[in-house]
């Protein structure tokens, strides 16, 4: 599909490595002269975890939606080709038929763009929260969002618990981070 003017399109990237494409992406588009008409946003959604240890506050940040970022550009430029062809961690556009950033890429709709910067707008606190055997919980990030289970055993110093939760019908049991998971008052 050949697209003459801007539109979002996703970029396979390494995983943990998206806020620093991101960044790199950013900090030189003018070094290879791409301008604002060819390439104007570039963005990861985040989610800002914070938590308080010791009465310190910190805050950390890692990308809610795998290893992709997106951008929106005008792929018919050879500019903007070879920018992201050099950028570093980068791979391919999600939906081109060959390796590489060339003609297939799958444009993304503004809705799906905006129900993306939707959910970028989430914090995840995990404040002292402290999590028992027996506890109904939600699964609210990562791979098993949305599953319901029963908190099976709670690790502090890891902050990691084990839940069980029903899949394909049977009771399998998974290990999720404290900060990836909401207490909710019954399992059904």
């Amino acid at each position: 599909m050949s697209v003459d003017k801007k539109a979002w399109y996703a970029i396979t990237v390494t995983g943990g490595k998206e806020i620093k494409t991101r960044d790199w992406l950013i900090a030189n588009k003018s070094r290879f002269g791409v301008s604002d008409d060819v390439l104007d946003d570039v963005i990861v959604p985040i989610q800002r975890k914070i938590t308080v240890k010791n009465g310190k506050k910190r805050i950390t940040e890692s990308s809610l939606m795998g290893p992709y970022i997106y951008v929106h550009a005008n792929i018919c430029d050879e500019k903007v080709i070879s920018f992201f062809s050099q950028a570093p961690n980068a791979y391919s556009f999600v939906g081109c038929k060959s390796k590489g950033f060339r003609s297939g890429a799958d444009v993304i709709s503004d809705e799906e763009i905006n129900k993306i910067m939707h959910n970028n707008k989430n914090e995840v606190t995990s404040e002292n929260i402290k999590y028992y055997v027996g506890d109904a919980v939600e699964v609210v990030s990562g791979s098993f969002s949305s599953f319901r289970g029963i908190v099976k055993e709670t690790n502090d110093k890891t902050n990691i618990l084990s839940v069980s939760v029903m899949i394909f019908g049977g009771e399998n049991i998974i290990e999720v981070k404290y900060s990836q998971v909401r207490k909710i008052d019954k399992y059904e």
